[in-house]
């Protein structure tokens, strides 16, 4: 059962990535719009729809992730080829969502005594978020047979190479179907349901009873706002090494869909300047800036200048989105992160020719690929729970003496 109940957990944490991409608005962890080049008419677009997005109550998504590995010395199977997605549609309440940011930037772009006043705060947003959000929808997994097999030799239970299975979250409670796994997991074929499911609002509420304000470490807090300042800095940062241009509109369903496509010169931005200003600047806030450590940094950065264009020269970035010109939606995002690894490792076998007798002649990659679509914003979906479940007690998700997963 413990096998099982853990599972479950990870069905939620997966799930809910799935739906964060849609919901992480306006938040101050969420990068800055940019515009690169556009014209004033084009970046308009980009700034209103980031706005527009805001005000979303509910839609329908089609979420996929694909990892792809190919070509690495030492690598058991030929290529690594997985991918994770889902499906569904998704019902939010707007206002509990402002306020979750709201209380968010409050609390991790503040100073920790602030941090810790917002805590009682923060867990009853946190709370009011899920137990009002709605979501129905598939997640499925596949991977080559040769990886599951390998995974499965280290594995209490099979893993199988495709796996779909289905959620629901409503008023509070999270849903699984077990149907699939009946076959895999000997646990779960003992149990007569479809369905098991949790409360997740009480599994929290259990949770932060027992993490009180003073339980707040203030160092993982300013780690936390340095970590959220950092990435908009340096998103600032590459501004100049990313193109972005308006591509030919396309139809979407009555209204035209304006598609701009961004790149990032990754070997231009680390050999560049403005990485090495960014990375001193990190240091100086970090206090990393007494004379010895400069000149070992600035020697990095000088060896790093020359070194770019051969390490990141085989990276690609793109982003593609979607926009309706009429309501201004997020109809759909690609994004596609592509390194050949042939010139880095041609290079580190000049200096260990293992390196060159384990390629032999493989054209090493690594890829990762993001694909979404969204819809029917703002309609209005039917959820319910299952017919067939059974519940899991709270004391059995959070045993005693073990501390809760939130």
């Amino acid at each position: 059962m413990r096998k099982f109940i853990s599972a479950l957990l990870c069905a939620f944490l997966l799930t809910s990535s799935l739906v964060a991409p849609a919901l992480a608005q306006d938040s101050p962890f969420v990068p800055p719009v940019l515009c690169g080049d556009l014209d004033a008419a084009d970046c308009s677009i980009l700034e209103a729809s980031a706005a527009a997005m805001q005000e979303v109550t509910s839609y329908e998504f089609d979420v996929a992730y694909n990892a792809f590995v190919t070509g690495l010395p030492e690598m058991e199977v030929e290529s690594v080829d997985i991918t994770f997605g889902g499906t569904g549609v998704v019902e939010v309440d707007p206002d509990v969502v402002a306020a979750l940011q709201e209380v968010a930037e409050a609390t991790l772009m503040g100073d920790p005594d602030a941090a810790m006043a917002a805590f009682d705060e923060m867990t009853a947003v946190m709370l009011d978020f899920y137990a009002g959000i709605g979501f129905d929808g598939e997640v499925y997994f596949s991977m080559p047979e040769d990886l599951a097999a390998i995974l499965s030799e280290d594995s209490e239970v099979p893993m199988p190479a495709e796996l779909t299975l289905a959620f629901r979250m409503i008023d509070g409670m999270f849903y699984m179907e077990i149907s699939n796994l009946k076959d895999i997991a000997p646990e779960m074929a003992e149990i007569e349901a479809d369905w098991i499911g949790f409360d997740l609002v009480g599994l929290m509420e259990q949770s932060f009873a027992e993490s009180r304000p003073g339980d707040v470490d203030a160092e993982s807090m300013a780690t936390g706002m340095f970590a959220a300042g950092m990435t908009n800095q340096i998103i600032g940062a590459m501004e100049p090494y990313v193109t972005i241009e308006r591509l030919d509109d396309v139809d979407l369903d009555g209204q035209s869909g304006a598609v701009f496509l961004s790149s990032v010169d990754m070997a231009g931005f680390f050999g560049s300047e403005d990485f090495s200003n960014f990375v001193r600047e990190s240091a100086a806030v970090l206090g990393a800036d007494d004379p010895q450590t400069t000149a070992e940094l600035d020697e990095g950065l000088t060896m790093m200048s020359f070194l770019a264009p051969m390490v990141f020269g085989g990276m690609e970035i793109s982003n593609e989105m979607t926009i309706g010109v009429d309501d201004l939606y997020l109809y759909g995002q690609d994004f596609a992160f592509r390194w050949d690894l042939s010139q880095l490792l041609g290079f580190a076998a000049m200096s260990d020719p293992s390196i060159a007798e384990a390629l032999g002649d493989a054209e090493p990659v690594i890829e990762f690929t993001f694909t979404n679509t969204y819809g029917q914003f703002g309609a209005e979906f039917e959820l319910a729970a299952p017919d067939s479940v059974q519940i899991i007690p709270l004391d059995e998700m959070t045993p005693m003496g073990e501390d809760a997963v939130f």
